[in-house]
């Protein structure tokens, strides 16, 4: 009886062992806009840090990456038609399968050339127009505030489609808005390479978040995909990739 409670337990590890492997061989079409160094643009040598975890995770010839406005990412792989998300809190998408933690966001405050504005909380963006992202969920009180002025033009101003971040530098350039609400990663990030900005300047920012990257809720395989890509999250921590891998995207180090 014990020699086949053993031979049992054998060939159910070799049945899961068996259809781990084949989950992490099946390509994985993963979406989102452009939020580098998070997810850069899949034409570039380097796609940003989240892409480059999944290419490690399931192989790089598998991970089918584009770039997508924001909502359309979520809206479509929700219902079934990608497989995940990257760079997503989980105010995005609470119903998706989240990874474990993949780095900490923050939302900032960014004015251009001599303009006075500091963010001491939600009721200093009363005098202001404010820049945001459409159909991004930010903070709590930030999210509500949008919610209840996004008819109000004089105080909310979306952008949307592809590099929205370049759009609103362009709009607090030419005065269309105050300031405008991103990421410092991301900020910064962009400012390396277009170091001929010098007049945009961080003027508060709300607490740090976590940010994941997170899997369809309608896939029946998300789960196990989760699973696998956790498992490769805490071995990169372990042997030292993980520190390799932020430094060369300047990403701040969110682990012990």
């Amino acid at each position: 009886m014990k020699k086949f409670i053993i031979q049992k337990m054998f060939y159910i590890s070799i049945f899961i062992i068996l259809k781990l492997q084949a989950y992490s061989s099946e390509p994985i079409h993963v979406r989102a806009d452009y939020w580098c160094p998070y997810n850069c643009s899949p034409s570039d040598i380097n796609q940003g840090y989240m892409i480059e975890i999944l290419q490690k995770a399931f192989g790089e010839e598998n991970i089918k990456y584009e770039t997508m406005n924001w909502a359309r990412a979520v809206t479509e792989t929700r219902e079934g038609g990608f497989d995940a998300i990257v760079g997503a809190a989980k105010e995005d998408a609470p119903d998706f399968i989240f990874s474990d933690i993949l780095g900490k966001s923050q939302n900032c405050y960014y004015t251009f050339g001599k303009k006075v504005f500091k963010y001491t909380g939600i009721d200093s963006l009363k005098s202001i127009r404010v820049g945001i992202v459409k159909d991004y969920s930010y903070y709590e009180e930030l999210n509500t505030y949008i919610k209840n002025n996004l008819a109000d033009k004089t105080k909310i101003d979306e952008t949307f489609g592809d590099y929205v971040l370049e759009k609103m530098i362009g709009k607090a350039r030419n005065g269309e808005i105050d300031a405008f609400v991103e990421d410092p990663n991301v900020v910064n990030f962009y400012l390396k390479k277009h170091y001929d900005i010098k007049e945009l300047k961080n003027s508060g920012c709300s607490p740090l978040e976590n940010v994941y990257i997170a899997f369809s809720p309608k896939k029946k395989n998300s789960e196990e995909r989760v699973e696998i890509l956790n498992k490769t999250i805490k071995k990169m921590i372990k042997n030292g990739e993980m520190k390799k891998l932020l430094k060369k995207y300047s990403i701040p180090i969110w682990f012990k």
